[in-house]
């Protein structure tokens, strides 16, 4: 278990986009991950630890920094996940900014997103079994639970509603682990909330009809679209 949440700020230089930095912190970056639209995913290690355990940084483009919305949804996904601790849910140990380069520090799960084994699987004419793909769902809602029971400061109920919920948002690891991931587009009591109207935040076809409608939301909208991932 890390030390816990820590929010840091510092101005160590580091190298420009697309150039894989070297150092965020008090971690050495191994490798590159990915990247989406938003942000760049590296592999890390802390760098004093005899035997570090690695971790994921999760990076936002340089082009973004000075984007207020996309810095807003940012900094509350942290905000979020840093708060939520269950073994269903990827860990967020940190939030910090380096070089004018912000970054989440999250742990690392060593296998692949639920997208890619049903992918896998598909380009074998395979499903998962029945009683695996409950097993996996069962978990999920574990993790959804912690989020949506999720408490402020003063024992108030957050109301965190996840809203991205997919087989690209869980991630199964190689030890039969099950995470969620990706709290970048959640909603929570006491944040604004910034969706435009007309605008669908989410993937189409894991949407409930009030999400699609543009109606008031609760955490009902994770449900349904775990119900979808259950279909798949």
């Amino acid at each position: 278990m890390a030390e816990g949440p820590r929010v840091r700020y510092g101005s160590p230089v580091v190298a420009e986009e697309p150039q894989q930095p070297e150092r965020f912190g008090d971690f050495e970056v191994v490798g590159r991950l990915g990247a989406g639209g938003m942000a760049t995913l590296y592999v890390a290690r802390r760098a004093d630890a005899e035997q570090p355990t690695p971790v994921a940084i999760k990076v936002v483009h340089q082009h973004l920094s000075s984007d207020w919305e996309a810095m807003r949804w940012f900094i509350d996904e942290a905000l979020i996940s840093i708060r939520i601790r269950h073994p269903n849910v990827v860990r967020v140990d940190e939030l910090g900014e380096q070089g004018g380069l912000y970054y989440l520090v999250m742990e690392y799960v060593h296998g692949a997103s639920l997208a890619q084994m049903l992918a896998a699987l598909g380009r074998q004419g395979k499903r998962l079994d029945p009683w695996l793909s409950a097993w996996v769902v069962a978990r999920i809602a574990e993790g959804l639970h912690a989020a949506h029971e999720l408490r402020g400061d003063e024992g108030e109920l957050l109301g965190v509603i996840h809203r991205d919920i997919s087989p690209q948002n869980v991630l199964v690891s190689h030890e039969g682990e099950v995470k969620l991931v990706d709290f970048g587009i959640a909603k929570a009591r006491g944040r604004a909330e910034r969706t435009r109207e007309g605008e669908l935040r989410g993937k189409i076809r894991y949407l409930a009809p009030e999400q699609v409608a543009g109606a008031a939301q609760d955490r009902r909208v994770d449900l349904f679209a775990l119900g979808v991932v259950l279909w798949e």
